[in-house]
């Protein structure tokens, strides 16, 4: 199975969680590969491997983004792949976080314009 991440307004994110239940619970050995970012293959794919779970077994899978890509990241695709036919696994709740707005960033503004007045005031005097 592939599947393409995106959001619907190209909003930027950092990390994909989903839900993943009764995966390589038929002796199979599921991969999970992150292949994708921005329409641009990863020099170094992310693969995560399942195998010997147990029947109805419910996973969270959690793949982290930050600094796999310069740019923010808009879009992925993810494969998932099973060793055998007749194993089968769901995915449920797929959710993805936003890029929060650091902290730092309105600081370092404010800061400018501290600089800004205290400049302008001293060329006043």
């Amino acid at each position: 199975m592939v599947w393409h991440v995106s959001t619907r307004d190209d909003r930027a994110f950092n990390d994909i969680f989903f839900g993943i239940r009764d995966a390589a619970d038929q002796g199979a050995k599921v991969t999970i590969t992150l292949e994708e970012i921005n329409g641009s293959a990863l020099a170094s794919p992310v693969v995560q491997m399942l195998s010997g779970l147990p029947n109805g077994k419910e996973l969270l899978i959690s793949l982290a983004l930050a600094g796999l890509s310069t740019d923010p990241v808009t879009s992925a695709k993810i494969s998932l792949r099973s060793s055998k036919v007749n194993d089968s696994f769901t995915l449920d709740g797929a959710a993805l976080t936003a890029v929060p707005v650091p902290a730092a960033l309105p600081l370092f503004l404010s800061a400018l314009v501290g600089f800004g007045f205290v400049a302008r005031r001293r060329r006043t005097t």
